[in-house]
């Protein structure tokens, strides 16, 4: 499956035989959670004034095959979606350090198209996901200082660590429709322990972050069952170079 930064969303049935195809999707989009679960932020933990503030968009591409048990009579399957993630940042000061509060609201749409026992069907929805909220603290060589004190603090400074914790939760707001299989919101809550440690040797960053995903159940799943998941963990790391331009 090929994955390309760009928007996310879903699929609905061509056929009254779809529900079967529903239930693929179903598990596609599992797949598919996990991918994004582990998002890549380079520059995660490091450190920035009190007061910046940072608005951005981002945009997300996903296609490819996709297999399936072949008890489903599944087969020839592929996935296509566009997602789309507005996203906020701000630097506080949370008593002598800094913290950081981040906001993320996506909106997708995706579409399943495949064979079942032999026939075409498809599936999508469209709609606005689950928004991720975020707050994260640094414990470590990130003062909380406005841009004057921040230059003075790292003025000739060559090597630099910052560590710090964060917490994040995903809000169960997103579309969700108990009588469908497939939805852009997960009706459940996802709580996010996150720790991290960027430590900088003169145009150099050396990265790590470590991530846990905990799951509520969600009670009200299609045909009245609880669907519930393991944790999960994840770990990424960056590397990062900062040339004279500050590029």
């Amino acid at each position: 499956m090929r994955r390309r930064p760009i928007l996310t969303a879903l699929v609905r049935p061509a056929r009254r035989r779809a529900p079967r195809v529903l239930l693929a999707a179903a598990l596609a989009c599992a797949a598919a959670g996990a991918a994004h679960a582990q998002d890549l932020e380079p520059r995660r933990w490091s450190h920035q004034p009190v007061g910046t503030n940072v608005g951005g968009l981002s945009y997300a591409y996903t296609d490819g095959d996709l297999q399936f048990d072949p008890v489903l009579e599944i087969s020839g399957a592929t996935v296509e979606s566009h997602t789309v993630v507005a996203g906020y940042s701000r630097w506080f000061a949370m008593g002598e350090t800094t913290a950081r509060f981040d906001a993320i609201l996506p909106y997708g749409h995706s579409r399943w198209e495949g064979l079942l026992s032999g026939a075409p069907a498809s599936v999508s929805r469209e709609g606005f996901g689950d928004p991720w909220v975020r707050l994260s603290v640094n414990l470590v060589g990130a003062p909380a200082v406005d841009a004057q004190g921040y230059r003075e603090y790292h003025a000739g400074e060559r090597v630099h660590t910052v560590a710090g914790v964060a917490l994040g939760v995903k809000l169960p707001l997103g579309q969700y429709d108990k009588d469908r299989l497939l939805n852009i919101g997960a009706n459940r809550f996802v709580f996010r322990p996150q720790a991290g440690v960027v430590h900088r040797r003169g145009p150099w960053s050396y990265e790590l972050t470590g991530s846990a995903f905990l799951y509520t159940d969600n009670t009200d799943f299609f045909g009245g069952r609880t669907l519930s998941q393991d944790p999960m963990g994840a770990l990424q790391g960056h590397v990062v170079r900062t040339f004279p331009n500050r590029m």
